[in-house]
């Protein structure tokens, strides 16, 4: 009982430091805050003094070095990795070096591989890649880029120096309690700067959980350290153990959920996909993780028990984590195809609960001192860094690294390789490796003598596949650092999160508008009120009111005889298929409606920029028009007098006076039934991934009983309706069909009017 009563007092203790963590980090210190912000910052400025001077404090800098020298350490790690596999098929194969005084100690390989693979490259790139997704989560600068790049060299020094202290002397508990101290300082002052970073975000701005992840993920990263070396020097086996159940599993996982989540988001411009599934995620702060677990001094009764709970409960937040990665990407599945950060992410999300049930297992056997399992969740633990770390690391480095530096990835042709070596090669080592053990432990049981070289010496060749991947990556994140093509595109942590709150103000809007400006599932929407909270306000623009240059850009396209398709191709100058500002501002000129600064096409565009992404598409150029039309129609109905509209440009096909049989008969259904837009596209879009497909759109007519059509005539009818040209009908496009239809069928009406009068 006194056992299980240390216990309790130890995790209390953390669960209590990190509770305060987080509260100050969410409501900060009151009065106290800014006085002791400035004194922080100074201290990140200025310690130590004439040190720190020595660091360039440009923006960005902090992390591209932190990343850079991940990447560096990481194709350390991998040659070593490669090494020691090696070595264990061939012991002899470095004897010739015995002539230089070192000799093979397969002991001390190991122990310096898993330092530089999991504190040098990975951890080193994903607290670079940490960096930036708290800097635009805050949506501010690094609180001090000179303080990052500092501790970022002074990790590496240490890491150095470790090395090369295992080479002459075996490093013990001692020796490792002291480098565990100096950790913990460098640690500390990553805490610090994400702290006051944080600290920058606007009044009210909720905390995404990416980043309460790193927040947390240093903070335990702290304690334990700090708890690890203490425990040492008191002899407290209990506080050793559980210190380094949280730097080894807490930390790592923490970077790698929050990496994952951060680089699928952004490359696929949706917003997480469920705020509940992200809030499992923190389940990883009060669980035993099955990565990186090691047997108990005390695996007996209670313990063990209340051990095996903790290890099972640790799977949640992996498999939460997964599966809203997975569900973030359904409909956006081509940017596995343009992004290898988003493909790399993917490939993480898929393999992350097969790892986890892999160490879950062998995590038990460990964790309650059987020890037949040892050497297979060695090898997990490992396969674990090979792959997901390998691959978070590709993520990195070709997206989070040219987002830091303000540069286009160098080559996505050279990223795209890496992200297969880095695959198949850790894949092949961990599969190779774990045949291995088992046929080690196979012969052992037999009581039969045996070599498995066999198997070592495939997972060398795998491995090496694996440290090609990471040198190609590397070059590739070496060229986009210093010769990549500049950009200055601005990127704010936006899509990564769904925002806590929506304020709805005077206007229109639709459920598709909410969902382009970030809105999640879980996403709370305000009408009215007056209280400020942490929203986006939106409004959809007047109908009433527009702008004298976008009524003669109205008039300018039917009076060309062009349609709107025509136009908007021309305007899209690089065929992206949105028009930006510098393309809206060149094309106004161009066709002599106005001569705009660059300010004032910006301010013109995003007065009908719908979504909210600060670029007009098809349907917005088309809305916007309708609009005009519209409101110059309403402006003659009200004063009774005929006013010259400005005329509108009308979309070729179809024309506003045929429309197919179908898509009449489909707009009657809608007026009939009393169901609004919205209401219908969710009935028919069957898959959930906001668009509309031509097999849905067929099982659509069918069941509202409007026609049975055969594939060919739904493709048909599809492309009537289909803007964008993409094959698919999303709700602007249905809504604009709608509206087109009412529209003639009013103005036929209007005419039958006329004519019997």
């Amino acid at each position: 009982m006194m056992m299980f009563g240390n216990v309790t007092f130890i995790m209390l203790d953390l669960v209590v430091f990190l509770v305060l963590v987080a509260y100050f980090a969410n409501r900060g210190l009151g009065n106290m805050s800014q006085s002791l912000r400035q004194l922080a910052i100074f201290l990140l400025d200025k310690a130590p003094v004439g040190l720190v001077d020595l660091f360039d404090k440009g923006e960005g800098k902090g992390a591209r070095n932190w990343m850079m020298l991940g990447g560096l350490w990481f194709c350390i790690a991998a040659t070593l990795g490669f090494l020691q596999t090696w070595l264990r098929y061939d012991p002899t194969a470095l004897d010739s070096l015995s002539s230089v005084g070192w000799s093979y100690n397969a002991d001390a390989l190991a122990q310096v591989t898993d330092m530089v693979l999991v504190w040098g490259g990975f951890g080193m790139v994903l607290i670079g890649a940490g960096l930036v997704i708290q800097s635009r989560a805050a949506g501010a600068a690094l609180a001090s880029e000179a303080n990052a790049t500092l501790v970022a060299f002074g990790w590496s020094v240490l890491i150095l120096v470790n090395i090369l202290i295992s080479i002459f002397i075996d490093v013990g508990r001692f020796e490792q309690a002291l480098f565990n101290l100096i950790f913990a300082a460098l640690a500390g002052a990553l805490l610090l700067n994400h702290l006051l970073t944080l600290g920058e975000r606007g009044e009210g701005q909720p905390i995404e959980i990416p980043s309460w992840m790193l927040i947390l993920g240093h903070t335990a990263l702290v304690w334990g350290l700090l708890a690890n070396a203490f425990g040492h020097f008191t002899s407290n086996t209990q506080l050793e153990w559980i210190s380094s159940s949280v730097v080894s599993g807490w930390f790592p996982l923490s970077l790698a959920l929050a990496v994952m989540t951060y680089s699928v988001a952004k490359a696929s411009g949706s917003p997480i996909w469920s705020r509940n599934l992200s809030m499992a995620m923190l389940l990883l702060f009060v669980a035993i993780t099955p990565f990186g677990v090691s047997a108990s001094s005390s695996a007996s009764g209670l313990w063990v028990t209340i051990g095996a709970i903790g290890i099972t409960v640790g799977l949640f937040p992996l498999l939460a984590a997964s599966t809203n990665t997975i569900a973030t990407l359904k409909g956006r599945w081509d940017c596995l195809v343009e992004e290898p950060a988003a493909t790399c992410s993917a490939a993480v999300a898929l393999l992350l609960p097969i790892f986890a049930v892999g160490a879950f297992f062998t995590a038990l056997d460990t964790f309650a001192g059987i020890g037949s399992l040892a050497d297979v969740h060695t090898t997990v633990n490992q396969g674990f860094f090979w792959v997901i770390g390998g691959l978070l690391v590709v993520a990195t480095l070709s997206q989070l690294l040219p987002l830091t530096v303000g540069r286009e990835l160098s080559s996505r042709s050279k990223a795209r390789w890496a992200f297969w070596l880095v695959l198949f090669g850790g894949l092949g080592w961990t599969i190779t490796s774990l045949m291995g053990d088992f046929a080690q432990m196979a012969l052992d049981d037999a009581g039969v003598e045996g070599s498995v070289a066999g198997f070592r010496l495939t997972a060398s060749v795998f491995l090496y596949g694996s440290l090609m991947g990471f040198f190609i990556a590397m070059h590739n994140a070496t060229e986009t650092v210093f010769s990549g093509t500049p950009t200055d595109s601005g990127d704010a942590y936006a899509g990564a999160g769904a925002p806590a709150g929506y304020r709805l103000v005077a206007g229109t809007t639709t459920i598709r508008q909410l969902l382009g400006q970030g809105l999640g599932i879980d996403s709370e929407i305000i009408v009215g009120g007056e209280e400020p909270v942490a929203t986006t306000a939106m409004a959809a623009p007047s109908g009433d009111e527009f702008a004298p240059e976008l009524i003669k850009f109205a008039a300018y396209l039917a009076e060309s005889g062009k349609d709107v398709f025509e136009v908007f191709n021309e305007m899209d100058t690089n065929q992206d298929q949105v028009i930006d500002s510098a393309e809206f501002r060149i094309g106004m000129s161009q066709m002599g409606v106005a001569e705009l600064s660059h300010e004032e096409a910006e301010a013109l565009l995003n007065s009908f920029d719908i979504s909210g992404d600060g670029n007009i598409d098809l349907p917005e150029l088309d809305i916007l028009l309708m609009r005009i039309h519209n409101a110059a129609g309403d402006a003659d109905d009200g004063d009774g007098e005929t006013t010259e509209a400005a005329p509108v440009a009308q979309i070729s096909t179809p024309s506003d006076e045929e429309f197919a049989p179908e898509l009449v008969m489909f707009a009657e259904y809608l007026a009939e039934s009393g169901k609004n837009v919205f209401e219908i596209f969710s009935e028919m879009d069957l898959n959930k991934d906001l668009v509309i497909d031509a097999f849905e759109f067929r099982e659509g007519l069918s069941a509202m009983e409007i026609a049975d059509l055969a594939p060919w005539d739904v493709e048909s009818l599809m492309k009537s309706v289909d803007l964008s040209g993409d094959g698919k009908i999303d709700l602007p496009e249905l809504d604009i069909l709608i509206m087109r239809i009412n529209n003639a069928a009013a103005a036929g009406a209007d005419a039958g009017t006329d004519e019997e009068e």
